[in-house]
């Protein structure tokens, strides 16, 4: 059964794509055929279109650019007034397609641009339904940007285009996006109501696929609002039409996430039944990994419900429930080498069996579980972290310190002022005594005048009470204040030496200087981080006749970008020097693997972002042929000119516009093949070097200056080129904090 499934499955694929090519086929030759100028151009459209829909990017874009042509030569030879607005309205339909291409390899701005020029020329030529369709396009080029108060502008703008043409689909499908925009914005009421209102417009048009997307969206708004019951609504009236859609992954995971649901509502016999509905399903797609994850749920779900039970008896049966199920999980993971459910069926391992008694078989899963950890989080680098945390709280208490410190000027500055009305009545009643002593006359107005000053002097030695009881309280308070002081120094130290230690660490993980002399010969490398620990890493190995040498970025710095490069120093280790991989673009595609599995990434809204930008460079260091793949950062190489020995040339090539992570367009990297002339110097290099501050400008050093600099110190030897570029680096800085880990890689063969 589950072969007969795969096998039509693929059947359905081959089928639709041939069939499309066949129907491009088709329109080619009536193409060929057409003899009036808007027929070759509307037909030279069509057939952009069909390759577009089977993702035949570079053959669209060519027809797409025919049409264009004939666009443009077809426009000044045209005087009848419907005619012209056609070809107009032909030209603004190509220049968004165009668009659409750039857009679909993250080419934002190129296809930003594409598009508002389309815009003008629809609202010159009033043709309404090409300024919905690029309103629309511009504002989710903004959404991807980060740019939602943009973004939301155009969404409306096309939404009222669209009321005017009376176009339902189109009105629906602003209405989600807008919805999409406020559940960014985390606007879950306003998402909610635009999802709502999209969703009424799809049911009454029988939109199947539509109608599911509608119910997974508002479901997954009540899921963010924590309201589970109605999240679990509309998932199931999401997997029902999935069902009939025979979506199989989409079942698998909703089935997944509706146990998943119900585990945290500690609803274990429903939660179970859908785990066992999704490994079910899993298994016959013969998805390993999945079916791995579904068993190490199950497992953790058993052990949680055992260790709940007062019956021991009972609690027992489902200790080896959740063992059965990890030990499943376990054997799956182990031919996958995921270490990461390798670690944690390890775990749920050894805590079912010294819940059991079981301790010596116990111990056997807790020492896989310490290795397993020790591969997924370096100790060290997790001590280093909550020392981090510690040194969080340590800031709290500083301020503290501040405010008691604060209060304490405040304080002293009320004895004064105390002091000083105390000095003001002890004057005034040695005038009033005075004064008595010579209106002795007047002995009432005497007597009087002394029962008041005994009444003042009781007021004045209650103030002093107080004022002593204070200054009891100041004194014990600069005490607390003082160990606190000395502890938070302590603590501090401690954090230093941690992260200092983590250095260490990482340095050791880099390249030693006798095997980087060794593989590399003529080279330099600058390497500063911007704090004690860094995102940034460099790494050289060779592997029979072929050397290879990286460069790479990873999310932020500090503790949680260092931690980042130790896993990808770890990676490249496995990748090229145990498997012995050597092409650049298939070492970057198995890095990327092992990231999103190592941080455990998914296909959802809320994608995590971690992971690297990469330049990898690859040689034969007997004939010369050189590989590069690049993740966001490109490659730059410097060699004489052919006519003119005496100047050099810079030639850079340009990276695929994905990182080494999960990401919504991710294709196979790039592998560029060349060879490279002797004498030639490569540059590798992460982006910290050009996108410093600087100190008198206050702008980025840029990537434009960055060539030029390296240009223009070509003649030097290396050694001498790295102390120019340090001093270029250093002297536009100035006193400015570093912005980012800088690295720089220059080799010349």
């Amino acid at each position: 059964m589950k072969k007969e499934l795969i096998f039509f499955i693929l059947f359905l694929i081959f089928f639709k794509i041939t069939s499309s090519k066949n129907n491009c086929q088709k329109i080619i030759q009536q193409y060929k055929a057409a003899k009036t100028d808007t027929t070759i151009i509307r037909l030279a459209l069509e057939v952009g279109n069909c390759y577009n829909k089977i993702s035949y990017g570079d053959s669209a874009k060519k027809y797409y650019k025919i049409a264009l042509y004939y666009i443009n030569e077809a426009k000044p030879e045209t005087k009848e007034k419907n005619k012209k607005k056609l070809l107009f309205e032909y030209e603004s339909n190509v220049l968004r397609r165009i668009g659409d291409l750039d857009y679909d390899v993250a080419l934002f701005d190129e296809a930003l641009a594409l598009y508002k020029k389309a815009l003008k020329i629809a609202e010159e030529n009033n043709i309404l339904n090409e300024q919905s369709a690029c309103y629309n396009n511009i504002a989710i080029v903004f959404h991807k940007k980060g740019m939602l108060d943009s973004a939301v502008v155009y969404y409306f703008n096309a939404l009222k285009i669209d009321e005017k043409l009376n176009d339902k689909k189109g009105i629906s499908m602003r209405y989600n996006n807008i919805g999409n925009v406020y559940f960014v914005q985390k606007s879950y009421d306003k998402a909610l109501e635009y999802y709502q209102k999209s969703l009424e417009i799809k049911e009454k048009l029988n939109d199947t696929s539509g109608i599911s997307f509608s119910y997974l969206n508002i479901g997954a708004v009540f899921y963010s609002q924590k309201k589970f019951d109605e999240a679990l609504n509309f998932f199931n009236k999401s997997l029902e039409l999935k069902k009939l859609l025979k979506d199989y992954n989409g079942i698998i995971l909703l089935y997944n996430n509706i146990g998943l649901i119900y585990r945290k509502q500690d609803k274990f016999s429903d939660a179970l039944h859908y785990y066992n509905l999704s490994l079910q399903l899993a298994k016959e797609l013969n998805d390993k990994y999945k079916t791995a994850m579904i068993y190490e749920n199950i497992a953790a779900m058993y052990y949680y419900y055992a260790s709940q039970l007062k019956n021991q008896q009972k609690a027992k049966y489902y200790y080896k429930k959740a063992i059965e199920n990890s030990e499943n999980a376990l054997k799956l993971s182990n031919e996958l080498n995921a270490i990461d459910y390798i670690n944690s069926s390890a775990s749920t391992l050894f805590r079912s069996y010294f819940a059991l008694g079981e301790h010596k078989k116990g111990m056997e899963y807790f020492k896989l579980f310490e290795i397993t950890n020790d591969s997924l989080f370096n100790k060290n680098k997790a001590k280093a972290i909550a020392e981090a945390e510690k040194k969080f709280e340590s800031e709290k208490k500083q301020l503290l310190i501040d405010n008691l410190t604060k209060e304490r000027e405040l304080q002293d500055s009320e004895l004064k002022r105390q002091k000083t009305i105390i000095w003001s009545v002890l004057i005034g009643l040695i005038m009033t005594v005075i004064f008595a002593i010579l209106m002795l006359q007047r002995f009432r107005i005497t007597r009087r005048q002394k029962r008041i000053i005994e009444k003042q002097k009781e007021i004045v030695d209650e103030k002093n009470i107080l004022l002593n009881k204070q200054n009891e309280e100041i004194k014990t308070q600069h005490e607390i204040v003082v160990k606190q002081k000395k502890h938070i120094e302590e603590i501090y130290k401690k954090i230093t030496d941690s992260i200092n230690y983590a250095k260490k660490i990482q340095d050791v993980m880099l390249p030693d200087k006798d095997t980087i002399n060794k593989f590399l010969g003529n080279y330099f490398i600058i390497y500063k981080p911007k704090d004690i620990v860094s995102g940034d890493f460099y790494w050289t190995t060779k592997i029979n006749d072929f050397l290879i040498i990286t460069v790479a970025d990873c999310t932020g710095h500090g503790v949680p970008g260092a931690f980042m490069s130790m896993l990808g120093i770890s990676f490249l280790n496995e990748i090229v020097r145990k498997k012995e991989i050597t092409k650049a673009s298939q070492v970057l595609n198995e890095l990327r693997k092992e990231i999103i599995l190592a941080l455990q990434q998914h296909c959802l809204q809320a994608e995590q972002k971690d992971g690297m930008d990469i330049s990898l460079f690859v040689i034969n260091t007997k004939t010369y042929e050189c590989q590069w793949a690049g993740a966001n950062n490109p490659l730059i190489i410097l060699k004489k000119n052919n006519s003119d020995k005496q100047h050099w040339e810079l030639f850079e090539i340009k990276p695929d516009k994905m990182p080494i992570a999960i990401y919504p367009v991710m294709k196979l990297f790039t592998n560029h093949e060349f060879i490279i002339n002797k004498g030639s110097k490569i540059y590798l290099f992460s982006d910290g070097y050009y996108d410093q501050f600087g100190y008198e400008s206050g702008k980025k050093f840029l990537y434009k200056r960055f060539k030029e600099e390296i240009l223009k110190t070509a003649d030097l030897p290396i050694k001498e080129q790295k102390k120019s570029l340090l001093d270029s680096f250093e002297n536009w800085k100035g006193h400015t904090e570093q912005t980012d880990d800088v690295t720089v890689l220059a080799v010349q063969f």
